[in-house]
């Protein structure tokens, strides 16, 4: 399971395109802080320093706390916040409305170094009007995506699916909520038990299963699973299913011209010598 299997090029396409959508979100947001795990700031963009000086007529620069821009009575808020997203966790904080009358929204994304450990904190700033035009973004992304997505509860309970999940098993919403988890894999499949110890270890998982749709019929999924955490502890999962049937038939298609071709190279009467693209010499069959 640790080993991680080569993906295709079209299983590549539909995860960038995802992920692509997500930037494209995240780029919609110009105003970045990263915080050092200490709550200092390691740095600010101008959008950022702009807002939050409109906001609360303070100047933040490289060192500084952002502490110095909580309002006293949200501070033990806050940190809850910070301590959750230091823990590897996504967090969200808004500050009550101030001078400008609006509130302001602090988007806390962990990033992580090579060991997987939190290196930093990049702090998203909006107003609360802009927040809802990501929100609004990211809840187009659910429903149209082609990946199927699923929200659930580590112990296989679903929240909520999306209109792909609902194409690729055959239920909908509501059967899906009824069910969980139990109907959609083969509860005594070994690889699903292992990847399930894997995320509750890990905190995420990726691997293929063989998931069953409504009517019986049972095909491979690609699976990227993870544990995520709300502000006041409680546990969700999110994961993306890949329905992966066509790249099993154009390898198993793949596997069979190959062997036609060596049987063909072997036992040809002529002499038949192989090239790489390069020019170099490979072999050559037994009748040269």
């Amino acid at each position: 399971m640790r080993n991680k299997p080569k993906e295709s090029a079209s299983r590549k396409t539909i995860i960038q395109e995802i992920l692509g959508e997500c930037s494209s979100v995240h780029k919609s947001v110009k105003a970045l802080i990263n915080l050092r795990l200490n709550g200092d700031l390691e740095t600010i963009n101008p959008s950022a320093s702009k807002i939050i000086s409109d906001q609360f007529n303070k100047n933040l620069s490289p060192g500084d706390s952002i502490i110095t821009i909580i309002p006293t009575d949200t501070l033990e808020t806050f940190g809850k916040h910070l301590k959750s997203a230091c823990s590897g966790l996504f967090s969200e904080f808004r500050i009550p409305k101030s001078k400008t009358g609006e509130s302001l929204v602090l988007l806390f994304s962990p990033v992580f170094d090579e060991t997987n450990a939190v290196k930093y904190i990049q702090v998203l700033v909006n107003h609360e009007k802009n927040t809802c035009i990501i929100e609004d973004k990211l809840k187009d992304l659910f429903d149209n995506s082609n990946i199927g997505i699923f929200l659930s509860k580590p112990s296989g309970e679903i929240l909520d699916v999306n209109t792909a999940a609902s194409i690729m098993f055959g239920y909908n919403r509501e059967e899906f909520r009824k069910n969980g988890r139990d109907v959609l894999f083969d509860s005594s499949d070994g690889e699903l038990r292992k990847m399930l110890e894997i995320r509750k270890l890990n905190g995420s998982v990726k691997g293929e299963l063989s998931a069953i749709k409504k009517d019986g019929t049972k095909f491979p999924v690609q699976v990227f699973s993870s544990i995520y955490r709300d502000i006041s502890g409680v546990e969700f999962t999110s994961n993306l299913l890949i329905d992966i049937s066509r790249q099993r038939l154009q390898e198993i298609e793949l596997s069979r011209t190959t062997q036609i071709f060596k049987s063909l190279f072997q036992f040809h009467p002529d002499a038949v010598y192989s090239f790489d693209l390069e020019g170099n010499f490979i072999s050559v069959n037994p009748s040269a």
